[in-house]
């Protein structure tokens, strides 16, 4: 059976785990910015990230940083690849004629501390950083209509919650700013980024299949099993998805 990719976040990934679906055929490249996974490799190795413990975060920067979501898609000729625009959400580091994702990993890694601390910081919402990114995506599709035609591509258009589920209330995420990660995150701007990011991809991208629920699903859990946050869902967003996955016959 042909493999089923995820080149997103876990806004996808999550279906698997709260439906319990299979992931035997499953392929899930996260944490990498289209600029950085279209970029040449950077040499970087699981040798470099001795203040990394976790099992999930070490594959995921090494795998960013060698560009792995290409040549697997090349080898593999997976049936579908789901993309979810999320991880758009972190800057870039320029390295040398190449791009990092500077995604939280690296930071924990202390990589900016080490082995990158001179590599400049391009901010996800420059013109120039843009630019870079649409194209990345041009040149993504270009290589998917060499390289694997026949590979279908869904656009799950996932945003970032406003509010949270706490219990029995509904509160805001606007204006706490309680954790380093939030502390990255501003929603209005990153809705409006990746609201320009969907639509280039559905006017560039002809056959492109569109996974949208209701925005009112967009709700955060505060109970989320991976913390509180403006894209962890309630349970309702991920079931609901699934079955739309179901309907195109991708789950």
């Amino acid at each position: 059976m042909s493999p089923t990719c995820i080149c997103g976040s876990c806004v996808t990934r999550d279906v698997w785990r709260v439906t319990w679906a299979s992931t035997n055929t499953l392929r899930y490249f996260v944490r990498s910015r289209f600029p950085s996974a279209l970029a040449p490799p950077v040499d970087l190795s699981e040798d470099d990230l001795a203040f990394l413990e976790s099992a999930f975060q070490r594959p995921s920067i090494v795998e960013d940083a060698q560009k792995a979501f290409i040549p697997w898609c090349i080898a593999e000729q997976p049936a579908v690849i789901i993309i979810d625009l999320i991880d758009e959400r972190f800057d870039l580091a320029q390295v040398g004629k190449s791009f990092l994702t500077e995604g939280f990993e690296y930071f924990e890694a202390k990589l900016w501390e080490t082995k990158f601390a001179d590599c400049p910081t391009l901010n996800r919402l420059t013109l120039t950083a843009e630019h870079f990114w649409r194209r990345a995506v041009l040149r993504f599709l270009e290589i998917r209509a060499a390289h694997f035609p026949a590979t279908r591509l869904v656009l799950h258009k996932a945003w970032w919650a406003t509010d949270y589920c706490s219990g029995h209330d509904i509160a805001s995420f606007c204006g706490q700013h309680t954790t380093f990660r939030e502390r990255l995150m501003n929603i209005a701007e990153q809705n409006e980024m990746i609201s320009r990011y969907y639509s280039f991809f559905e006017d560039r991208c002809p056959g492109l299949e569109v996974l949208e629920l209701p925005r009112w699903l967009s709700l955060g859990a505060a109970t989320h099993a991976w913390g509180r946050n403006p894209v962890h869902y309630i349970g309702e967003y991920y079931r609901r998805l699934a079955q739309e996955m179901r309907r195109l016959q991708i789950l």
